[in-house]
């Protein structure tokens, strides 16, 4: 697939620090679940979080789910629960498809991953720059810097965050690569979710290129003390991100505290819950029903959960991974799925 290429490098690095060993250190002693997400400041720490809370003591067999901040991002998400380094995590539906139907790089597909439902959230991708980059060039479109080839300074998220690899897909389909803009004199530099704030704050960057979700706090509380302005996707470009599995998406207008002014049309890809399929079906079974039945606690956690539709949960584009045999049996029981 097209992406492949584009997701050589940062891949490669996740398979070497990961796959030297394919025993499970998760869950060893049978009554802990370990829930891997990402640092702090980051969507899917705060979805984490809001997870653990509803879960906690819904297991019968005295079961606890502790999180660690071990996930490179939604990329990598199939991996980790493939290779049993964790047992449940969060990860975007499009990746978990890519893992499953293909495999990523050279490796073959995924074989024991499983979701517990999908379509959490309505994440976006974003270019955003600083008014700052804006006053002093004029330039509005990410575009416009690629055709003059300008030495722009771009700060994003770690390898292997979905952040990341929407920055470079997005490249890619424009034609150029990292090198490229290092070649105009520009540069790239990819840190932690609270670094590229600060550097954009502190003018050490002009652009941030993110999957995220509406109104990210970092986002949000960026924009009360920094200019910013939203940079529009063209058609052609939105189109061919659709082909490689993003959804349409829309930024409402009054979005990242009014910076968007009106409407403005993106792609991006919802998040699911992943597990293995070792998992056994009732613990699967709670973890789908206590997700479908407290989206308003959910939501009380993370206003991102307020696109969360319980009832469409089960439907593949959302779940992203086949369903685990456990939550396929809630919603049977529910009604996402025939009986």
């Amino acid at each position: 697939m097209k992406f492949q290429m584009v997701l050589f490098l940062f891949l490669s690095i996740f398979f070497v620090i990961t796959g030297c060993s394919n025993e499970s250190n998760a869950n060893e002693s049978g009554n802990q679940y370990v829930f891997s997400t990402q640092g702090l400041g980051t969507s899917f720490n705060t979805m984490t979080n809001a997870f653990t809370t509803i879960y906690d003591e819904k297991f019968n067999d005295g079961t606890e789910i502790h999180s660690q901040t071990t996930s490179p991002g939604g990329i990598a998400a199939s991996y980790i629960i493939e290779q049993q380094t964790a047992d449940i995590t969060i990860g975007n539906a499009a990746p978990a498809i890519w893992a499953y139907e293909d495999g990523i790089l050279d490796r073959p597909p995924v074989q024991d991953v499983r979701s517990v439902g999908g379509g959490l959230d309505a994440p976006v991708a974003i270019v955003v720059f600083t008014e700052n980059f804006v006053n002093r060039t004029g330039y509005t479109t990410l575009e416009e810097v690629i055709d003059d080839e300008y030495p722009v300074r771009i700060a994003s998220k770690d390898t292997g965050s979905f952040g990341e690899v929407t920055q470079n897909v997005i490249l890619s389909e424009l034609g150029v690569t990292y090198d490229d803009i290092r070649s105009w004199g520009g540069n790239i530099t990819l840190t932690d979710s609270s670094n590229v704030i600060d550097m954009l704050r502190d003018n050490r960057a002009d652009i941030t290129i993110d999957h995220t979700n509406l109104n990210q706090a970092n986002y949000v509380e960026l924009s009360l003390t920094t200019g910013l302005h939203f940079a529009q996707l063209s058609d052609s470009l939105q189109d061919r991100l659709f082909e490689q599995g993003y959804a349409r998406q829309t930024i409402p207008a009054g979005s990242f505290n009014g910076v968007v002014s009106e409407d403005m049309q993106t792609v991006g890809s919802p998040t699911t819950l992943l597990v293995h399929k070792s998992m056994p079906d009732d613990h699967a079974y709670i973890l789908a029903k206590e997700m479908a039945e407290n989206k308003e606690a959910l939501v009380s956690s993370f206003s991102a959960f307020q696109d969360f539709e319980p009832e469409n949960a089960c439907e593949p584009t959302r779940a992203g991974a086949p369903l685990h045999p456990g939550a396929e049996q809630y919603y049977k029981e529910s009604g996402c799925l025939e009986s």
